[in-house]
């Protein structure tokens, strides 16, 4: 029997990561400092605009940084004690596409054009169970493709890419990423590429998978919408910087950072009139973040005081679990 103690330990643990690209104009710390947990079958929905350091650090936790531009500068990534930035090629494949699946942005580009969606797949089953014969590899395939909802199997195995839809494409790619089981599920923006039935479809559909499985999933998105929708946790990134985090109720009803509130406020509603002006963010995410001395938001923020531009705001506590780092969060009440 599980006690209470061994289900509050995270299955995932990201300490003090920092990571940086080297650039033309030099080098940009691209996440700074980060630090999360995943508990086991919960989701956690990493959230902010492009550039934020979203995708980086997912994979980081993978290890698949571009080389040599990208390098991480320090911290941990704790995988069942096991900390995955120390671990040899060999250690590594081991736990990648096994214990730790990445469903990426373009199914296109994640899939190979000139081999077969089957074979694509039996290469993963291969790697990590290398005890199976044929039979029962093509017998894997055809219940990965209908958990995904992949109409007649049996004939899209012999297909190509380019011979299904966008959100077949994106099916076959949670196959190939569920098929050693994992315990935990990366899904990086999985419905930029799609039209907004398949991306509610594809929702869905790793909602149910989540639920079946039990498996740990963190979500990446810029869509606020999608992030209510299937994370019981929410981190908001800006800049490098993970600057709230707390149950996703928490993050949406009472947003204390004004970024956080800020994207909220961006959503559109049913309630607003037709052509109304949707709300935006003035400004851009910072390049150079970590050059900046004080509060990274603080040239966009509508609340900032003079002391913001020299201060780095620091973590704390609002309620229970929900942090923010900001000199003048708001409350919990507002």
């Amino acid at each position: 029997m599980t006690s209470a103690k061994q289900y509050l330990k995270p299955i995932l643990e990201v300490k003090n990561l920092s990571v940086s690209f080297n650039t033309e104009n030099g080098k940009n710390m691209a996440v700074d400092k980060v630090n999360f947990n995943l508990f086991p079958n919960t989701a956690l929905g990493i959230v902010g605009e492009s550039g934020c350091g979203k995708s980086v650090t997912a994979l980081s936790i993978v290890r698949l940084l571009p080389k040599p531009s990208a390098t991480i500068e320090a911290g941990e990534i704790l995988f069942a004690d096991t900390d995955i930035l120390k671990l040899n090629p060999q250690q590594l494949c081991s736990i990648r596409g096994d214990k730790i699946s990445v469903i990426f942005q373009e199914p296109m580009t994640a899939l190979n054009p000139v081999h077969k969606i089957g074979k694509q797949i039996a290469e993963v089953i291969k790697l990590h169970n290398k005890n199976l014969n044929q039979i029962e590899i093509e017998n894997r395939i055809i219940e990965l493709l209908q958990k995904t909802e992949i109409p007649d199997p049996k004939k899209r195995i012999n297909e190509y890419p380019h011979q299904i839809s966008g959100g077949m494409r994106q099916r076959v790619v949670i196959a190939i990423a569920l098929a050693c089981e994992p315990s935990i599920l990366i899904a990086d923006e999985p419905t930029t590429a799609l039209d907004a039935t398949i991306q509610a479809q594809i929702i869905e559909l790793i909602k149910e998978i989540k639920l079946k499985t039990k498996m740990s999933v963190i979500f990446i998105s810029h869509d606020l919408g999608v992030i209510a929708e299937i994370c019981d946790k929410v981190a908001v990134m800006y800049a490098g910087k993970i600057i709230e985090t707390g149950k996703t109720a928490d993050i949406f009803d009472n947003p204390a950072h004004p970024y956080t509130k800020g994207l909220i406020n961006s959503i559109p509603t049913l309630k607003q009139k037709r052509k109304t002006i949707l709300n935006t963010i003035k400004g851009m995410v910072p390049e150079f973040a970590s050059s900046i001395k004080g509060c990274k938001f603080e040239n966009r923020c509508s609340y900032a005081q003079p002391i913001c531009k020299t201060k780095e705001p620091e973590q704390i506590l609002i309620e229970h679990d929900h942090l923010v780092n900001c000199l003048f969060p708001f409350s919990v009440k507002n």
